[in-house]
């Protein structure tokens, strides 16, 4: 089983504006519930996770202002 965590970024009207692949992840279970994380992937989804919501933010920021 192959799965592919995406973060989508939405405007205020619900539109789509970024989609960013976080993670792909292929798993040998043929059921979803027994899907899990290890750590390095845990590790790996946070990271990328807390990055592309800092850019978001800093590309939100007005350096010019007073």
């Amino acid at each position: 089983m192959r799965v592919k965590l995406q973060l989508v970024m939405c405007n205020d009207q619900g539109d789509e504006e970024t989609v960013t692949d976080v993670i792909t992840l292929n798993k040998n279970h043929q059921r979803i519930e027994h899907l899990g994380l290890t750590l390095a992937e845990a590790k790996q989804l946070l990271s990328t996770g807390v990055c592309v919501a800092a850019e978001r933010k800093a590309g939100k920021l007005d350096f010019n202002a007073g």
